[in-house]
C-alpha cells in the first residue's frame, strides 16, 4: 500500500501548478527521482521510496490526468505497472472502490539528463525562512492578475550586515524588501519571472529546511538555485535563469 497524499505532494513539486505535464519517474535503488524543465527553469524531485514500483523508468504524458485519477481514490492505494515488450505500458491503480488503468508513454522520448558535476560555491546565499516566504508571496499577491510580473535582486549593505534586496514590480507598482544573506561577490540587478518563483515557493510550503543560492556564471547571466526538504523526506531542487526586462 502507498499513501496517496505523498504521491500527490511529490507531483505538486514537479508539476508546479500545471506548468509541467510530462515527466519521467525513475526508480532506482528503492528511490524515486524525476527531472523536469521549462522555459528558463529546471527542477528535480527526489523521494526515499519507490512507491512499490519495480526499478525502471515510467513516462507520464499527462500529469494533470493522473492527479484527477488519484484524487478520487482513498488515502491508501495500490499501484503497479504492466509491461508491453519490456516497456511499462500503463499503471494499475486501485483502492477498495476503484480500479484505474492509466496509460504510460515510452521513456525513451524523454530528455532528462542528470547533471553530474558538482556546482561551485554560491556567490550569495541565505537559508529560506517563513519570513522570506511571507514577504515574497504578499508582494506578488499585489500583482495578481498582471501579465509577466518580474522581480530583481541585488546585494547591499544593511543595518545588520549584507543583504539581498528583492524588488517585485509591474507597471506602476514596485515593492522592495531585504533579506540578510551571505554575500561573496557583488550581485548587480538581474530580472526574473516573479510568478515562477511564487509557484515554486507555494509548491514547497511544507518545507522543513531550504536554501536560496545565487550564482554568477558570467557578467550577462545570473542563476538562482533553490533547495528544499520536507519532514517526510521529499527533496527538491530548482534552477531559475534570469530573463530580459
Amino acid at each position: 500500500m502507498v499513501n496517496k497524499k505523498v504521491i500527490l505532494d511529490v507531483i505538486s513539486k514537479y508539476s508546479l501548478g500545471g506548468l509541467i505535464e510530462k515527466s519521467k519517474w525513475s526508480i532506482k535503488d528503492g528511490k524515486f527521482k524525476t527531472i523536469v524543465g521549462g522555459s528558463g527553469y529546471k527542477g528535480m524531485v527526489e523521494y526515499n521510496s519507490d512507491f512499490s514500483l519495480k526499478e525502471g523508468d515510467y513516462a507520464i504524458w499527462q500529469t494533470p490526468q493522473l492527479v484527477k485519477c488519484l484524487n478520487i481514490l482513498d488515502e491508501n492505494i495500490l499501484i503497479e505497472a504492466s509491461y508491453k515488450n519490456g516497456i511499462p505500458s500503463h499503471f494499475n491503480i486501485a483502492d477498495t472502490n476503484y480500479e484505474i488503468t492509466f496509460s504510460l508513454s515510452d521513456p525513451e522520448t524523454f530528455d532528462d539528463k542528470i547533471p553530474t558535476s558538482k556546482p561551485p560555491a554560491p556567490d550569495a546565499s541565505f537559508e529560506i525562512s517563513d519570513e522570506f516566504f511571507t514577504r515574497f508571496i504578499k508582494s506578488t499577491d499585489i500583482l495578481s492578475g498582471e501579465i509577466n510580473p518580474l522581480f530583481s535582486l541585488k546585494s547591499a549593505e544593511g543595518f545588520t550586515g549584507s543583504e539581498l534586496v528583492f524588488n517585485v514590480q509591474k507597471g506602476q507598482i514596485s515593492i522592495d524588501f531585504a533579506i540578510e544573506a551571505d554575500i561573496k561577490q557583488e550581485i548587480k540587478p538581474f530580472y526574473f519571472n516573479a510568478e515562477l518563483l511564487r509557484i515554486i515557493l507555494k509548491a514547497n510550503k511544507n518545507y522543513s529546511n531550504g536554501s536560496f543560492n545565487v550564482y554568477i556564471p558570467n557578467e550577462k547571466v545570473l542563476l538562482i538555485k533553490l533547495e528544499f526538504e520536507t519532514e517526510t523526506g521529499i527533496k527538491t531542487k530548482y534552477q531559475i535563469n534570469n530573463t530580459i526586462k
